[in-house]
């Protein structure tokens, strides 16, 4: 194996290692359905990279159809589908701690080959050096456990028990590639010994510095490259004797080559490029400010939701808005405020050309309409922690002048209504920016955060004598919750402690690849829990 080709030596070989664990040790249809069905889920979530959304993939126990590219989505992928720890009958008991430990470690190892960054010798030999015997041990480990399950079960049903993995001497004096450094052994049955895998080993570090750092040989493009010269060409040709073929494959390619010049010379590609007015996109329907009639400052008027997508109150919208200006929480400032012009919508563009997406039902993707939700993390951090949100809608504010604020300066303003998020009760450990990193292997590359939650009840939900029971305004407004008594329920339990706020577009530093944890043992998702995947390739 050349060591210096990163496609094969690095993606596809690590991610081929981890999937043949995987197709091993799950046996039970029920349980391979299930985590398929949380890679889908993970894959609609439409992680991004500098703009690009990955493709979806379809399963974790077969790369038919998968390239370079989609094999190092998945392992990225992988850290959700394993979850946190808290499945016991999904994997055989004892390796879901070493598969989270290779695959958290096979990360690090295809971002560092990823060359983004200089990095030091100490880190690459923490990386690569002993990142391979923590990759490789780990998987040894669940190895291990996997032959010891059938032992036992062969016992039980007196069966003969499995052979045991033997090591395959390749020289006469009964010497082994292996023995050449025995602090680098990764223990266990040896099945991932160097001598057997042809893996790099302990000189792995040494290479890649002798090699000139990260500018090693990557075969992605020349593959790419492949598919067209052999690929293309022998299913456009008629096949005959091995000349004949050869001769009309080199002709088609020519002649394909020809074109595609005389293509590009006659209609050149336009140098004009598409770019939307930056502001709030995709109006959301709205009777925001009126709604039947009512004036302003009465019950009726400051308890009315502003739309289905948005379930945030008048009154709750002012108080907002008040802490945004500065204003008192007051029925004197919502009546002024109810004199501006508000409208909603589910999309933001920036004048940078970066775009933003708020909806449960607008955001167009692939066939038909879904929801976009999108993650932020904000400029700045409180208590030591870094600012996280969910866009919830956009809102586009007009006649602010009439307020006649002292650090108005603007006639309309552009706002983001957001829904906070906060660290995980289980997170102890925060890195150097201040993001909670999640418990266990999965922190070198994974962050775990839950909605935060109000110190009491929203006032609009419940009962002002009960907080047991329901309000009149959330009974009379329940349709916006869903359409079964299930439903409605379920989103009334999650949004009684919601904590709203409003963000301006400037404090947005990016968007984050976020997908909520699942139930033990299912491929229902958590509400309220979310893990956040720092860096993808």
């Amino acid at each position: 194996m050349d060591y210096r080709d990163r496609m094969h030596a690095g993606v596809i070989f690590l991610h081929r290692t981890i999937f043949e664990i995987l197709d091993k040790i799950i046996k039970s249809a029920r349980h391979r359905r299930i985590l398929d069905q949380r890679l889908a889920y993970v894959s609609q979530r439409g992680y991004r990279v500098n703009g690009t959304t990955f493709r979806r993939q379809k399963s974790i126990f077969t790369d038919v159809g998968m390239t370079a590219a989609d094999k190092s989505c998945v392992v990225f992928l992988l850290s959700h589908v394993l979850g946190l720890g808290d499945d016991e009958e999904l994997w055989p008991e004892g390796t879901l701690l070493p598969l989270t430990t290779a695959v958290a470690h096979v990360q690090l190892v295809l971002l560092a080959l990823r060359g983004r960054r200089s990095y030091t010798l100490e880190e690459l030999q923490t990386i690569f050096d002993n990142g391979y015997v923590t990759i490789f041990g780990a998987l040894e480990s669940v190895t291990q456990i996997h032959y010891n399950i059938c032992v036992r079960e062969a016992q039980e049903a007196s069966a003969p028990a499995p052979k045991r993995f033997k090591h395959e001497t390749r020289y006469s004096d009964g010497t082994d590639t292996e023995d050449t450094d025995d602090d680098h052994a990764v223990g266990g049955l040896g099945i991932y010994s160097h001598g057997q895998k042809c893996l790099t080993h302990q000189h792995w570090v040494s290479q890649v510095v002798s090699a000139g750092g990260f500018n090693v040989h990557c075969t992605q493009g020349p593959e790419a490259s492949h598919n067209v010269n052999m690929h293309l060409a022998s299913v456009r040709v008629r096949h005959s004797d091995e000349n004949g073929t050869q001769d009309s494959m080199l002709r088609y390619l020519c002649t394909k080559q020809i074109f595609d010049s005389l293509k590009q010379e006659v209609y050149p590609p336009s140098s004009r490029t598409r770019t939307a007015k930056p502001g709030v996109r995709v109006t959301m329907t709205s009777t925001f400010p009126y709604n039947l009639g009512s004036l302003p400052g009465t019950p009726k008027y400051q308890q009315a939701f502003i739309h289905s997508e948005a379930r945030v109150s008048r009154g709750e919208f002012f108080d907002l808005f008040c802490l945004h200006w500065g204003l008192p929480q007051t029925r004197t400032s919502h009546t002024k405020l109810s004199a501006l012009h508000f409208e909603f919508g589910h999309q933001l563009v920036l004048t940078d050309g970066r775009n933003f997406w708020g909806t449960d039902s607008q955001y167009r993707a692939g066939q038909g309409c879904g929801a976009r939700h999108d993650m932020l993390r904000l400029h700045g951090n409180e208590r030591g922690y870094a600012l996280c949100c969910e866009i919830v809608c956009f809102i586009h504010v007009s006649r602010v002048d009439t307020l006649g604020l002292n650090n108005c300066q603007t006639f309309t303003e552009d706002l983001v209504l957001v829904r906070w998020l906060e660290p995980h009760p289980s997170v102890w450990q925060r890195d150097e920016r201040g993001r909670p990193l999640c418990p266990g292997p999965l922190h070198v590359n994974n962050c775990l955060w839950r909605y935060a939650r109000t110190t009491r009840p929203r006032r609009v939900l419940v009962g002002s004598h009960n907080p047991r029971v329901r309000s009149l305004a959330f009974r009379r407004q329940s349709s916006m919750f869903g359409s079964t008594a299930d439903e409605i329920t379920q989103r009334y339990d999650q949004e009684k402690f919601a904590y709203y706020g409003l963000v301006l577009p400037d404090n947005i530093e990016c968007s984050l690849n976020m997908c909520n944890t699942f139930e033990p043992d299912t491929s229902t998702p958590v509400y309220d829990t979310w893990l956040e995947t720092v860096n993808m390739i």
